[in-house]
């Protein structure tokens, strides 16, 4: 039974490079900008509406992010029944289910639920749209693509934001929101399905070949600081800006300015790191994000605060993206693998993330603690991805 690899190099040719790329960034819009992020401008509705508090919401936003932890373990296994596109599309159409979903249910135990599952679904989506386009665009001698393939997470976070600003002016309560997100969601599944064709063989397996090299401890590790330190901006940076009455008026764009530098991100720093290689764009890229996840402390200062927010977009979906990028180069016959067990590492520290801000939060009234923290791990990444070294073990 051939393996995806060898069939990919086959059917290479009869690929579209941008095509593709374009497909990898609507999937990562639908999982990732939608699925994980829709959470974050819809929150300050429910915080209103819904019957939860801020602890409840972090509650929810860790039982998304355990899910996400889970589903990155169970992608990253070395073999799955049929073919990654089949796992997929499968994930990219969970993920728009459960978004919509979270609209028809109530109650926090419903939501974290609803969530979980939603978790699994972006772990597979992320998972498996960075290895089937990452590994194709790399057969092709396309792998400057990856940067549109990243720009997804950015593009799905502005799209979220301009049909919630949108749907709020309408009038739709939260559950609308939730409902208008899925079927968003669906819209962007059809388009995947046309733009990451299959793989021209009905016998391909979902597998890795190669084991993952010590080499990589350092580097997950420090992936894992990313997720906890970079998850409690992304998930309440629109509440903080809600519960601050001098930049109130920020709360509907403040997560469009985050999506709008997330969108360029990759882009911009695929030319810095063709400057000062893959390995130390990644490490400034950390730095600078736990710089502007500080900036979002001074929530009481609308230019520190636009400013930041639109640093941490610039910077955290490089972060991630390199982390990723650094990993498949490191594991080049793991691609899949080294993928997954990133995640699950980043989805550790997101996990933890948005329950220590909740509870931190209950206590003091303030995000300013957790804030802090959160940089402070972010600058630890920083640290432990410049110890990193490739080809040590």
């Amino acid at each position: 039974m051939p393996t995806e690899s060898a069939v990919q190099t086959k059917f290479i040719k009869n690929q579209r490079p941008v095509a593709l790329a374009i497909g990898g960034l609507v999937a990562l819009a639908v999982g990732m900008g939608i699925g994980r992020f829709a959470y974050t401008p819809i929150l300050p509705f429910m915080l209103e509406n819904a019957g939860i508090d801020t602890s409840d919401a972090g509650f929810v936003a860790t039982a998304n992010y355990v899910g996400y932890v889970l589903g990155a373990v169970a992608a990253s296994v070395g073999r799955l029944p049929g073919s990654s596109r089949s796992w997929f599309l499968g994930a990219l159409f969970t993920s728009a289910v459960t978004t919509a979903f979270m609209g028809a249910v109530d109650g926090v135990a419903l939501f974290s639920a609803v969530r979980f599952l939603s978790g699994i679904a972006s772990a597979f989506v992320l998972v498996f749209a960075s290895a089937l386009v990452l590994e194709r665009l790399a057969r092709m001698g396309r792998p400057s693509l990856a940067n549109v393939h990243f720009a997804g997470v950015g593009v799905g976070i502005i799209v979220s934001s301009l049909l919630i600003a949108g749907a709020k002016n309408l009038g739709l309560d939260w559950q609308g929101l939730w409902i208008l997100s899925g079927i968003a969601s669906l819209i962007g599944l059809l388009l995947c399905a046309i733009l990451v064709p299959p793989i021209q063989s009905p016998n391909v397996t979902a597998q890795a070949n190669d084991g993952i090299p010590r080499s990589l401890t350092l580097l997950i590790l420090s992936y894992g600081f990313v997720g906890f330190g970079y998850i409690i901006t992304a998930t309440f940076i629109s509440t903080i800006v809600r519960m601050e009455p001098t930049v109130r008026w920020l709360e509907v764009p403040i997560w469009m300015i985050v999506g709008l530098g997330a969108a360029f991100s990759v882009a911009v720093w695929m030319k810095v790191s063709a400057w000062i290689s893959l390995k130390a764009a990644y490490v400034l890229a950390a730095a600078i994000t736990a710089i502007s996840v500080a900036l979002t402390a001074s929530a009481d200062n609308p230019v520190l605060l636009v400013i930041g927010s639109f640093a941490f977009g610039l910077c955290f979906m490089a972060v991630t993206a390199f982390g990723f990028m650094l990993a498949r180069e490191a594991a080049p016959g793991a691609a899949r693998q080294a993928i997954g067990i990133m995640t699950v590492a980043f989805g550790a520290g997101q996990a933890i993330g948005p329950w220590f801000a909740g509870v931190i939060v209950e206590q003091t009234g303030s995000f300013t603690v957790p804030t802090l923290t959160a940089a402070v791990a972010l600058m630890l990444s920083s640290i432990l991805g410049g110890l990193w070294q490739p080809r040590e073990g």
